[in-house]
């Protein structure tokens, strides 16, 4: 469901054509199948034409694809603009590059790869091509009207290099048709250089020139990707090795980044690999773009645009799912407690039909009548029985009707009844102890402890009496 795949069709300088397919789901990324198509045409532009041709039909998706074509059909400067804004420099690109290109600007359509930031402004490559070879090129593939972008081999290298984890230092790509040499420093592109091959006007040894290059202007603390097969790798490795630079050693698989194994022959697909990184999004691949000529350095996120869409509506599908499953769980717990509320109540009237009952405080106020019916039972502990009903009936009678008395304590045991108790003055206390010992039911009355409590207006007392 989320897994996206990206092409990548390398057009070089001797008419060989280089297809990479990745496919990439979520974080971990695969080269899917490579093929190369060696020259089989008339010419340059008929050999890849026909290396195109024979990629779709092994089921390439060449249409969808990012192309690089040589840098020997591109030309290239270095411009600094004090300023960044994407229209400003779209405005005047053209216009900078007059004279310094060989041909009239309104022949060719360019664009700019952003480097250094540079006072205030940005310092990068702009890199140019005819109108007429990109129209030729557009016309391989269906038009172009589903390309993801045309852009330079070194530009497509450079993306390689940096998604291989390259933040400084160096990538060298040797093939049999030219070489290139891509500066990175601090994760961008500093400059590139191409080599011609041995028989191309003004050639020499690309493979020495490209040693000497790396030799001048590496620092031992920066890393080497070296793109090569055949004896030319060896040379690079040996002045690389005399000056100490370290190699990034890409012939394993990198899941993060997306770079596939390429050991041996198949170091030749690098370019292809860094033009299929646009195609699955990855942020390290340049969003340079020679089919239109525009400067945009986020297009290579658009890739990912309907992915993260589907994305986004799963997480909000799923988000919603689980709100609704807590809103139902929700409703039936508080289903359960209006249920448990209800018979609580009517338990708790049922109880204590005198007790006034507080909306939703049923709990507390059942255990505070089951503590007050606690300490009253403990108030009567010992009275038991018919002797114990016979005694209370005795007291009853034997206290004046008018003295109120509150008895806080009682207990009768061995024919002997204790009383704590409380009235309004002492001589509440004294009627009481007198009315007990004109009752013959009554023995030895005795009053303790008679005193005035917290309250002034209440007495405290403490009676105890044998009983017959």
């Amino acid at each position: 469901m989320f897994e996206r795949t990206g092409t990548g069709v390398a057009l070089e300088s001797d008419g060989t054509v280089r297809v990479v397919e990745l496919k990439a789901a979520f974080r971990k990324r695969c080269a899917s199948r490579m093929e190369s198509f060696p020259p089989s045409g008339a010419d340059l532009f008929s050999s890849w034409e026909e290396g195109v041709k024979r990629a779709r039909e092994l089921g390439f998706d060449v249409d969808g694809s990012t192309v690089g074509i040589s840098d020997a059909l591109t030309y290239r400067k270095t411009l600094r603009f004090p300023f960044k804004s994407r229209n400003r420099i779209m405005q005047i690109l053209l216009p900078e590059l007059e004279g310094e290109i060989p041909v009239s600007t309104e022949a060719v359509v360019a664009d700019f790869l952003p480097g250094r930031p540079a006072d205030k402004g940005v310092e990068g490559i702009v890199f140019a091509c005819l109108r007429e070879n990109v129209s030729r090129i557009l016309e391989m593939f269906s038009g172009g009207t589903r390309l993801r972008g045309i852009q330079p081999l070194s530009v497509a290298f450079a993306g390689f290099c940096r998604a291989l984890g390259l933040q400084n230092g160096a990538g060298v790509f040797c093939s049999e048709g030219e070489a290139l040499f891509v500066r990175i420093q601090s994760s961008l592109v500093g400059y590139v250089r191409r080599f011609s091959s041995p028989g191309e006007e003004g050639g020499g040894d690309p493979v020495s020139q490209l040693a000497e290059e790396v030799f001048q202007s590496i620092p031992e603390t920066d890393g080497l990707v070296l793109a090569c097969s055949g004896p030319e790798a060896s040379m690079i490795m040996e002045r690389q090795e005399e000056k100490g630079i370290r190699q990034l050693d890409f012939n394993a698989p990198s899941q993060s980044s997306g770079v596939p194994s390429l050991a041996g022959d198949k170091a030749l697909f690098a370019i292809a690999s860094g033009l299929a990184l646009r195609g699955i999004g990855s942020r390290h691949s340049m969003a340079l773009d020679l089919r239109q000529g525009s400067f945009s350095p986020m297009r290579a996120y658009k890739a990912l645009k309907k992915p993260a869409l589907r994305t986004a509506l799963l997480g909000v599908l799923v988000f919603l799912f689980f709100v609704g499953n807590l809103g139902m769980k929700t409703q039936r717990a508080k289903a359960l407690y209006e249920g448990y509320s209800d018979r609580i109540a009517a338990e708790f009237s049922e109880l204590f039909p005198e007790a006034r009952r507080i909306q939703g405080q049923e709990v507390a106020e059942t255990r505070n009548k089951l503590e007050e019916l606690k300490k009253k039972s403990s108030q009567l502990s010992g009275l038991t029985g018919t002797g114990a009903l016979l005694v209370l009936s005795r007291l009853s009678a034997a206290v004046p009707a008018e003295v109120p008395l509150k008895i806080d304590e009682l207990s009768y045991d061995s024919k002997r009844l204790r009383i704590e108790g409380t009235v309004t003055s002492f001589d509440s206390v004294d009627r009481i102890k007198s009315a007990l010992e004109e009752d013959p039911f009554f023995i030895e009355v005795q009053v303790q402890n008679a005193r005035v409590g917290a309250d002034p207006n209440k007495v405290t007392f403490r009676l105890e009496t044998e009983v017959r």
